[in-house]
């Protein structure tokens, strides 16, 4: 009986001690779970928060970006001025602008050349036209002069004919025939119109330069004139995508104007052959894009539309206004870069965020960009996930 009673005793201490301690126990260490879960929870939903605010931020900075690009495109045409220059008041991204006809010919600030026939050379004209360059690098100039006007009879098209008459011209400069020199250069006008050299040179501003050259000599302020013309010309002349001869032409030109004008007029036409030839070199990259929105002319809108094409450097921006279609060529370089930037800012600032970039562009561009940035963050070319 003693040890029933113990028994129920027993039993009693247990159901008090779990009522009064294991129970509560239990309950205050599911509390504490539940609480600490809920603290995760809320942090994560905090972070995630966050992180979303950070990215709507980037993305409504760079809409900004290019809403204010066309905005200002926008503008520009409202107030009759042309869009295809002062590129840096349109965007900072932006390298190159061309306009187009209703027939999808290019026709601002640059031409696409035509398909280059090549010259005709034969072993004779090689011959002797390096026989007359090796004459020339001596001081020979006499036998020079001689070489260069047969190697001309030995030329089957203008190309080669009309550098061997160019050398022949310079030649009769050198040997103190001036007259007659200056007399030979003026007819380059009529003869070689739109002909260009195995160089890129139109042999008409070759000559036109040295024609202001040899006037410089004799009659100083009569050659100011001419060479301030010729550079006027230049500058305000479509020049052809591709070709290097308008901006060397153009650069001796100023060189030897300096000191002899106005100071403001060398740094203004300066900056503007700066941007030129900027604009021609980039315009270069892209030429077998260009060729391509010539033929889609027809399928543009007012409404700007944007294109990536892999292995691109460019961004292109499209819209038709008055018959005309403008492409627009923003650099996908200087918007990967500053957006990166802005990211490694966000990332420098935030501790328990990190934020990176998922680049749509081509992988090369987006690698070398980054480098640039200096960040470790990982970029999907694209099409990844």
């Amino acid at each position: 009986m003693r040890e029933l009673q113990y028994l129920r005793d027993v039993i009693r201490f247990v159901g008090t001690f779990a009522a009064t301690i294991l129970i509560p126990a239990v309950l205050l260490s599911y509390f504490a779970l539940a609480s600490s879960r809920t603290e995760e929870l809320t942090v994560d939903a905090d972070l995630r928060a966050h992180g979303d605010v950070v990215t709507k931020q980037v993305i409504s900075d760079v809409n900004n970006a290019f809403w204010r690009f066309e905005h200002a495109v926008r503008l520009r045409l409202r107030d009759r001025r042309s869009p295809v220059s002062e590129l840096s008041q349109l965007s900072p991204y932006l390298h190159a602008a061309f306009q187009f006809d209703e027939n999808g010919t290019l026709i601002a600030p640059f031409d696409l050349p035509d398909d280059q026939v090549p010259p005709k050379d034969t072993i004779a004209f090689s011959r002797t036209f390096r026989q007359a360059q090796q004459a020339e690098q001596s001081g020979q100039y006499e036998e020079a002069l001689q070489s260069y006007l047969q190697a001309e009879q030995f030329a089957l098209d203008d190309i080669l004919g009309g550098e061997a008459r160019f050398a022949y011209a310079r030649m009769l400069d050198r040997t103190g025939q001036t007259d007659e020199a200056l007399v030979e250069l003026s007819r380059f006008d009529n003869n070689y119109s739109d002909v260009r050299d195995r160089r890129g040179f139109r042999l008409t501003d070759l000559a036109a330069l040295k024609r202001a050259e040899i006037t410089f000599k004799q009659d100083e302020p009569k050659g100011i004139e001419e060479l301030i013309e010729l550079t006027e010309t230049l500058l305000s002349h479509r020049w052809s995508v591709g070709m290097p001869g308008e901006t060397a032409v153009a650069r001796r030109a100023m060189a030897l104007l300096e000191g002899k004008v106005k100071e403001q007029w060398i740094i203004d036409n300066t900056q503007l052959l700066d941007r030129r030839s900027e604009q021609l070199h980039w315009a270069g990259n892209v030429a077998d894009e260009l060729e391509l929105f010539g033929s889609t002319h027809g399928q543009a809108t007012t409404q700007f539309r944007y294109y990536a094409r892999n292995e691109s450097p460019s961004v292109w921006a499209t819209a038709k206004f008055n018959e005309n279609l403008y492409a627009f060529s923003l650099s996908s370089s200087d918007l990967i870069l500053d957006l990166q930037l802005e990211l490694n800012r966000i990332n420098a600032t935030n501790d328990d965020l990190s934020v990176q970039l998922r680049c749509g562009f081509p992988p090369k561009v987006c690698r070398d960009t980054i480098a640039l940035a200096g960040t470790d963050s990982m970029l999907l070319g694209p099409g990844a996930g």
